[in-house]
């Protein structure tokens, strides 16, 4: 026993140097190894982990901003396409003045004294004149189109009222000018027809002159559209 005792502090020496010896080498190691970082590289890994985390919440913010924009953009076409549409519509409904190329149709009463045999009717303009008319200028694509400054709408009423005629309510005594914004060409073809209704209104007496117009200013609808059946689906 008091052997062993002797013998173990040497012993204790060479167990300790071996530890020694292994612990320098697994140092060694671990300083050539790829997965070993000093505290120096680990402070730089570190900042420069920092700055790219700071990066990319810049990146994200200004992609948050970036969406925004296309967004925004994409609802400004959407947008600006049901404005058009909305313009298109008021103008359909004679909601909005226009302005265009056209046609200018006058009609008057028929000057000449009345004959012995003559009806006083076949001397005066009638709300089925201007009908007629207005139905062959629709027809030959006429866009807008008004009688004495009233806008012409799909409720647009027409009848007669004594020496006057009725349109959109107002009494409207001769002449009466009509003016059509459309195609000039085709307009005027189709009225100066031959055996059109402007033909049958001159052969009955009615005067009757049609101008080409570079630029017609037609007023929108003045009247309020009430609707006692129709609703909104």
């Amino acid at each position: 026993m008091k052997s062993w005792l002797k013998k173990a502090p040497g012993a204790m020496a060479v167990v300790c140097i071996v530890i020694g010896v292994m612990l320098a080498m697994q140092y060694r190691t671990n300083l050539h190894s790829p997965s070993y970082v000093s505290y120096r590289e680990w402070s730089r890994q570190l900042a420069q982990g920092k700055d790219l985390q700071q990066q990319n919440d810049e990146l994200a913010k200004e992609t948050m901003v970036l969406r925004a924009d296309l967004a925004g953009a994409a609802y400004g076409k959407q947008n600006q396409s049901l404005k058009s549409r909305l313009q298109q519509a008021d103008i359909l409904a004679g909601f909005t003045p226009v302005a265009g190329p056209g046609l200018v149709i006058m009609l008057d009463d028929n000057p000449d004294p009345m004959q012995q045999n003559d009806q006083s009717e076949d001397h005066l303009i009638h709300d089925s004149s201007l009908l007629l008319v207005i139905n062959q200028l629709r027809n030959s694509g006429a866009e807008v189109i008004s009688i004495n400054s009233e806008r012409i709408i799909a409720s647009t009423e027409i009848r007669c009222a004594g020496p006057t005629i009725l349109v959109n309510l107002n009494r409207i005594p001769p002449p009466y000018e009509i003016q059509a914004i459309g195609d000039p060409d085709k307009l005027e073809q189709a009225m100066r027809r031959e055996g059109g209704d402007l033909e049958n209104l001159r052969f009955s007496g009615i005067k009757v002159s049609v101008q080409r117009a570079k630029n017609l200013e037609i007023p929108a609808y003045q009247e309020i559209l009430k609707y006692k059946y129709a609703k909104n689906k």
